[in-house]
């Protein structure tokens, strides 16, 4: 069976002013609303649920009206608070503290509606076409 939960979080970050960077915004203070998606797999063995919606929203909020660096730090998570690596820690984080077989996590930073989304998809597969 699947499980498929979106949620939204709002938080800080601050990227590094490096050459990759179009927008040089993002290297100043700034904050976003962002979408997540998560799906998980597996049995329905724990009262009729693979887990309750709740315990897989208590992870994301973990974000909610954070700096997403200071978190990465005091989680001792080396990596830039982009997208990308927003989505491999929450992979991480409810692997580890939730034991459950995520498929996929997708974020949209700055949610503003399914028109104007970009997501990041992380499945910690290697790309498939």
């Amino acid at each position: 069976m699947k499980l498929k939960v979106q949620h939204f979080f709002d938080a800080s970050h601050q990227l590094p002013d490096t050459d990759n960077l179009i927008t040089k915004a993002c290297a100043r203070l700034h904050g976003h609303t962002y979408k997540v998606i998560v799906e998980v797999e597996g049995e329905n063995d724990k009262g009729g649920m693979i887990i309750d919606f709740k315990a897989i929203k208590q992870v994301i909020d973990t974000l909610d009206h954070r700096h997403i660096n200071d978190i990465f730090k005091q989680e001792n998570f080396i990596e830039e608070a982009t997208a990308e690596n927003i989505a491999k820690f929450l992979y991480n984080k409810i692997v580890n503290e939730l034991s459950l077989n995520v498929l996929k996590i997708a974020i949209c930073e700055g949610y503003k509606g399914e028109n104007k989304a970009s997501w990041v998809i992380y499945n910690n597969k290697k790309y498939e076409n």
